[in-house]
């Protein structure tokens, strides 16, 4: 009986230890912006993509404008959390055919902190 309190006792213990824990979450990998600049506009292939940033997380289909043709556009992104705070990197990159056309980039620590800075 005795030893069936004391692992009772103990199991609290570590329980109420581990809800006082938030550990940290993260979803997906950190893209690889500084190698944006390897990627040319009309010239690097999809294949020169996936060679410089990887393989994305998601691809799909943007038409911005009835002006403009439709683009493929594949989604990098990465999400942390600790409990308390969250950051966000999205990359957007667009292929126009096989071929780059351009991207769009977002990091919510620098938005953060441009933020704090006014």
């Amino acid at each position: 009986m005795h030893s069936v309190i004391l692992a009772i006792t103990v199991s609290i213990v570590l329980l109420g230890g581990l809800a006082g824990c938030t550990p940290t979450v993260t979803y997906g990998v950190k893209p690889q912006t500084e190698r944006l600049e390897k990627l040319v506009v009309g010239q690097s292939s999809a294949a020169d993509i996936l060679l410089t940033l990887g393989e994305p997380r998601g691809k799909g289909v943007a038409h911005l404008s009835k002006e403009l043709p439709s683009r493929d556009v594949w989604f990098y992104e990465f999400v942390k959390s600790d409990g308390a705070t969250v950051t966000l990197d999205v990359l957007i990159v667009f292929l126009l055919g096989d071929r780059y056309d351009g991207h769009l980039w977002f990091d919510s620590v620098d938005a953060v902190n441009k933020e704090h800075k006014k």
